[in-house]
């Protein structure tokens, strides 16, 4: 009787019951388990067991792991800006030269001096008409004039020649007369095509440096030419040391 009344009191109040029987004595005991109250009108197969509450610590820890870590950029290294090793005038095509040489700034400095060479040989501008003079039985022509004196015809060169180099040629090709630069009036060239040259280093000091060019022909015509070619450091900038008609 006293089971009766103990199982049905558990009922009414939601407990989950365990009987136990013991044969021995035909006695029965029971054990309430953790009442479970159901929502009215919900039954217990759709009751979900409630997550175990989380400590303040474990919440902020939670927290400050899930929040989004803030990013801090370093500040970008300042680098400092480079000085090209040769130098063009932008605006007007000006050469500024080679400030360090080495077998692959050799190449614009001899194709910018074989430009010089070539245009001082052929007197200059080809549309200016700077007359010519007969002497010894040879015609001679004037250079244009902003190549028309020794000291214009010299600063030219000297942009890519050293002095001595430059004096070389204007000692052997160009004449002085009636105060003006002429040459003989005679034209020519070079099948040699300089930029598509190479150059190997043969020696090296602080201020002068051998290098050997190994020049194609156009369209490959001819052998390459290999040509030896002295260099020297004049005020911060490389200049040709060889004379340019034993180059060119």
């Amino acid at each position: 009787m006293r089971l009766t009344t103990m199982l049905t009191n558990a009922c009414l109040l939601g407990a989950v019951v365990t009987v136990t029987l013991y044969g021995h004595t035909g006695a029965a005991s029971a054990q309430t388990i953790t009442p479970v109250l159901l929502p009215p009108g919900k039954p217990a197969s759709q009751m979900t067991t409630p997550a175990p509450a989380q400590s303040t610590t474990n919440n902020a820890a939670n927290a400050a792991t899930s929040s989004t870590p803030s990013t801090s950029t370093a500040p970008a290294a300042t680098t400092q800006p480079s000085v090209p090793s040769v130098t063009v005038t932008e605006m007007t095509g000006e050469w500024g030269g080679v400030t360090k040489l080495n077998s692959t700034t050799a190449i614009p400095l001899m194709v910018e001096a074989q430009k010089r060479y070539a245009y001082v040989m052929a007197g200059g501008q080809v549309e200016a008409n700077a007359g010519t003079f007969q002497l010894k039985g040879q015609t001679y022509r004037y250079l244009s004039d902003d190549i028309g004196t020794s000291v214009k015809l010299r600063n030219y060169l000297q942009q890519t020649f050293t002095r001595q180099a430059s004096d070389a040629l204007i000692g052997k090709y160009f004449i002085q007369y009636n105060g003006r630069t002429a040459q003989l009036d005679a034209d020519g060239g070079s099948l040699l095509e300089w930029n598509r040259s190479t150059a190997k280093m043969l020696s090296m000091t602080d201020t002068a440096r051998v290098y050997r060019l190994t020049v194609p022909y156009a369209g490959n015509a001819q052998p390459v030419e290999r040509i030896v070619v002295k260099f020297s450091l004049v005020d911060g900038l490389w200049k040709i040391n060889t004379a340019p008609h034993l180059i060119f």
